[in-house]
């Protein structure tokens, strides 16, 4: 995107010492920077994937154009550079472009009001992708120490929306990188996070490769997977466990229906230790009878 913002007026920067411009910086304030003053922070952009053939035409229009919106940044808190808030795709074009300075906004901002603005920012455009989304989220809550309904309201998300996002992120790195590079869908990645990650990564490459689609991979998934409401084990240990249908029925669009486990190993040994322990109880039981019985024997009772 590289739409013009109308009225605004950008300053031009005064000096090329990073020092006297950050000794003059407000909040909000428009100007032209050396584009070697700004930074990107690594991992702190929620788009982690770019398309090569619209960066390319990105760098085209800036060729022929110029930047023509404003990059969102601001100051670090050493005060040696300003990092990227927002306009990735931008910064990386104009870097291609040989372009020395860039429109930018400074912001005066703290880290969580950043990185809220970053997201804001990726979600208006409709390439994000829910995988982006879900390590956003995972920042976000550490910055908010772990406060769910913080994270939320600084997203400004629903709490189910957070939730769906954190869940997601039981997927493995591989089922996240095909998500962002649009080899899967989001559906397929909703189903992928019930999945033990060894069975994800399996599953992963036959899914690309036979273009499997959504609804296969669910019906599939449905004969693959253990009812819980057919287990003899005790399921307290089941109750918020990822591999639980349940976690995610309420969360996701796609998944299977409520109460399965797609962990068919850990399934099998909760079966086989149960049934362990009913025939060593029943061992037991039969020896405290015998026992009993020779006693009731040895005193002439019977």
């Amino acid at each position: 995107m590289n739409a013009p913002l109308a009225n605004t007026q950008i300053e031009k920067s005064v000096s090329l010492d990073i020092e006297d411009v950050m000794a003059n910086v407000y909040d909000k304030q428009m100007i032209h920077l050396p584009i070697n003053m700004i930074s990107v922070r690594e991992g702190f952009n929620p788009r982690r994937y770019f398309s090569e053939d619209r960066l390319n035409e990105m760098v085209a229009s800036i060729q022929a154009q110029g930047i023509l919106q404003p990059i969102v940044i601001k100051p670090s808190n050493d005060g040696k550079t300003f990092y990227l808030i927002a306009g990735e795709r931008r910064y990386r074009a104009a870097t291609i472009a040989d372009v020395e300075t860039v429109p930018a906004m400074i912001r005066l901002v703290s880290d969580e009001e950043a990185l809220a603005m970053a997201v804001a920012e990726n979600s208006e455009r409709q390439d994000v992708s829910a995988a982006e989304e879900a390590k956003a989220c995972q920042r976000m809550l550490t910055l908010c120490k772990g406060d769910r309904t913080e994270a939320a309201l600084a997203l400004g998300w629903t709490e189910k929306k957070l939730e769906a996002r954190l869940t997601l992120l039981h997927c493995t790195d591989s089922v996240l990188d095909a998500l962002d590079q649009r080899k899967i869908a989001i559906g397929h990645a909703e189903l992928f996070a019930g999945l033990t990650a060894e069975l994800q990564d399996s599953i992963l490459v036959s899914v690309i490769e036979k273009r499997v689609s959504v609804s296969v991979l669910r019906d599939q998934l449905g004969k693959f997977a253990f009812k819980l409401s057919d287990a003899v084990f005790n399921l307290t240990g089941c109750n918020g466990c990822p591999h639980n249908s349940s976690i995610t029925a309420d969360l996701f669009d796609e998944s299977l229906s409520d109460g399965h486990c797609l962990n068919r190993d850990c399934y099998e040994n909760k079966t086989r230790q149960h049934l362990e322990e009913k025939k060593q109880s029943c061992r037991k039981n039969i020896l405290s009878f015998g026992s009993m019985l020779s006693a009731l024997l040895t005193l002439d009772v019977i």
